[in-house]
């Protein structure tokens, strides 16, 4: 997902031990949510209520003090959430992806394996 071209500003990834792939933060922030009740509903659109999180200013931090420690979930296309979406959708890193934007990040690491995804889910970054 990374051009060569373009400008990056990457978080730390040093301390992530299985695979992932860059994705763009905008991107992230463009699908849908299985985070969210309705279908449909993304991050972008969504941010204010991700920002009142009473952790989230101690995420923002602990980000960019030490950059993640796992990568964000992504439901890849053949596996969706929501019937009526026909791409990708955000499944768990919703306060990473958010915290990453407003730190000026411009990518961040995904997975697409849910053996991954469940066994981090209770880690913030």
């Amino acid at each position: 997902m990374l051009n060569q071209t373009e400008t990056r500003v990457l978080p730390d990834v040093s301390h992530i031990d299985v695979p992932f792939e860059w994705y763009e933060v905008t991107y992230l922030m463009s699908i849908p949510s299985v985070d969210f009740d309705e279908a449909g509903l993304t991050l972008e659109t969504n941010r204010a209520h991700k920002r009142n999180d009473y952790q989230y200013e101690w995420l923002m931090e602990d980000i960019k003090e030490n950059g993640f420690y796992n990568p964000v979930f992504v439901y890849p296309p053949h596996e969706r959430i929501w019937a009526d979406n026909v791409g990708e959708e955000l499944g768990n890193g919703h306060h990473r992806v958010l915290a990453a934007f407003d730190l000026g990040f411009t990518h961040v690491p995904v997975t697409h394996d849910s053996d991954i995804q469940w066994s981090t889910s209770r880690n913030y970054r």
